[in-house]
C-alpha cells in the first residue's frame, strides 16, 4: 500500500469513526459546530488581522535590514512563536505581539529573553500589563494638582486606570507575578509613608527590556 493509500484509508477511518461518534452522542454535534464556527470566524479574523499588523510594521523596515530577514534566525523563532499565540490573544495583546516582531527584525535580541517574554505576555492580562507600563514612569499619569492624602503607589495607579480592577487582593497577586517573573520591584507599592515615593519608578532593568521588546511604553491599554 503506498503512502497515499494509507493517508487516504487513515483518513477515511477518523471520519467514520467521528461520524458514529457524532450519531451516538448528539450533543458532540453542536460541539463540533460551534469549534468550527470559531475557527471561520474569530479566530480566522485574528490571523487576517495579524498579517496586517505585521506586514504594516515590517513595511518600514530599510531594504538592507528586511532582505536579511531570511536568515536571522531569531527573527525566524519570533515570527513563528509570536504567531502561534495570536489565536490565543486578544487585538490589543496582538499589537504588543506585533511590535515584538518588528523589534526583533530591527535588534539584535538574545533568543532567552525571547523565550521568556513571550511566555510572560501569554499569561498575562491586561492589567498585568498596565501596572507594568504605569511603573516604568509613574510622573507621566500624575495628574498635576489633583489632591491626594498621603498617597501610596497603588493608588495613584488605581486612580489612573479607572478600568483596571480595585481588587486588592487580585492586584497583590499581579504584582506579585511581576515580581516573581523578574520584571518589577513591588516591595512597599501600598506604603504611602515614605516621601516622594509613590511616583518613583518601580521596572527592574529586565522590565524595562521587556517594556521595549513590546513597545508598551506607547501602547494603549
Amino acid at each position: 500500500m503506498s503512502r497515499k493509500e494509507i493517508d487516504i484509508k487513515c483518513k477515511d477511518i477518523v471520519e467514520g469513526v467521528l461520524k458514529a461518534t457524532l450519531e451516538q452522542v448528539p450533543y458532540v454535534n453542536f460541539f463540533v459546530s460551534a469549534v468550527g464556527k470559531v475557527k471561520e470566524g474569530v479566530v480566522q479574523r485574528r490571523f487576517e488581522s495579524w498579517q496586517e499588523m505585521v506586514g504594516k510594521r515590517l513595511a518600514t523596515l530599510e531594504k538592507t535590514v528586511f532582505k536579511s530577514l531570511g536568515d536571522n534566525e531569531t527573527f525566524a523563532t519570533t515570527l513563528v512563536k509570536t504567531t502561534e499565540l495570536v489565536a490565543k490573544s486578544n487585538q490589543r495583546k496582538m499589537e504588543l505581539l506585533a511590535n515584538a516582531v518588528k523589534c526583533v527584525a530591527n535588534n539584535d535580541v538574545e533568543e532567552d529573553y525571547i523565550i521568556m517574554f513571550l511566555k510572560y505576555i501569554e499569561g498575562y492580562s491586561l492589567s498585568h500589563l498596565r501596572l507594568i507600563q504605569y511603573f516604568n514612569n509613574p510622573n507621566d499619569y500624575y495628574i498635576e494638582g489633583k489632591c491626594y492624602e498621603m498617597p501610596s503607589p497603588m493608588t495613584l495607579y488605581k486612580d489612573t486606570y479607572s478600568t483596571s480592577s480595585k481588587d486588592d487582593g487580585l492586584l497583590r497577586i499581579i504584582v506579585r507575578d511581576l515580581q516573581n517573573d523578574g520584571l518589577l520591584d513591588g516591595d512597599n507599592l501600598y506604603n504611602a509613608t515614605i516621601p516622594n515615593y509613590a511616583l518613583a519608578q518601580r521596572t527592574t532593568d529586565m522590565g524595562r527590556k521587556f517594556i521595549d521588546f513590546f513597545g508598551l511604553n506607547n501602547a494603549e491599554l
